[in-house]
């Protein structure tokens, strides 16, 4: 990516039978530490997490300090299951994983016998593994709020800073639709992907691709301290 880009624009687009979730700009990332009653860590615990949505199936192992990742998940509803030798097991079926996050899930499981069940795991408002910053906007938003076109460009002035340069003709190309200025940043600097492939036009650098509104998941617009 380049280092002049100043806002990184990300469409997941669920289409009617499939998504195409493949690279890391469309996932999400879950991790956390599993520990026991005493708050010392479990080592060879057995993680399992699965997708509400197309029954994907990933499992892992804690390491010596009690941890485990799950890298480039396809965004969606996850159910997650710990069990380890000695301890109760321990659940949840409500963890929501967003485009472009990492959410952190931290369990404390309890003495043999017994059995915890969460029923929400929501991520936290503070983003402590991440350095980018942006806004996902889910489908509740994409869904409920009226366009008054069927421009999907238009939802990404929901997210703060995002401005349309729709109408200005500063330079070529700056007033097509879809080309946004982020932050008060030129609109020919910024980098546009749907699921989870490039769609700039590489002469102007306008979106080169839009999506049907009714075929939008989510969306991210990432303004500063972007991923590799």
């Amino acid at each position: 990516m380049s280092s002049r880009a100043h806002a990184v624009i990300q469409i997941v687009a669920f289409f009617f039978i499939c998504s195409f979730a493949a690279r890391a700009q469309n996932t999400a990332e879950v991790q956390g530490t599993i520990v026991e009653p005493s708050g010392r860590p479990v080592v060879s615990a057995f993680v399992i997490i699965t997708s509400q949505n197309t029954a994907l199936m990933r499992a892992a192992t804690t390491n010596d300090a009690g941890e485990f990742k799950f890298s480039a998940l396809p965004v969606g509803r996850y159910k997650v299951e710990v069990k380890a030798d000695g301890f109760g097991s321990w659940q949840t079926d409500e963890l929501r994983a967003n485009i472009g996050q990492v959410v952190r899930l931290d369990v404390r499981l309890s003495a043999l016998g017994g059995h915890s069940e969460l029923p929400a795991v929501a991520p936290s408002m503070i983003e402590t593994s991440n350095t980018q910053l942006g806004v996902v906007m889910d489908s509740l938003e994409v869904t409920q709020l009226p366009l008054k076109s069927r421009n999907t460009f238009e939802l990404l002035q929901l997210q703060p800073g995002v401005q349309s340069t729709l109408g200005a003709d500063l330079y070529f190309g700056s007033d097509q639709p879809g080309v946004v200025s982020v932050n008060g940043g030129r609109a020919r600097s910024n980098n546009y992907n749907v699921n989870g492939g490039p769609a700039g036009d590489i002469f102007v650098n306008a979106p080169s691709l839009q999506p049907s509104p009714d075929s939008i998941s989510e969306f991210r617009v990432i303004s500063h301290d972007y991923d590799a």
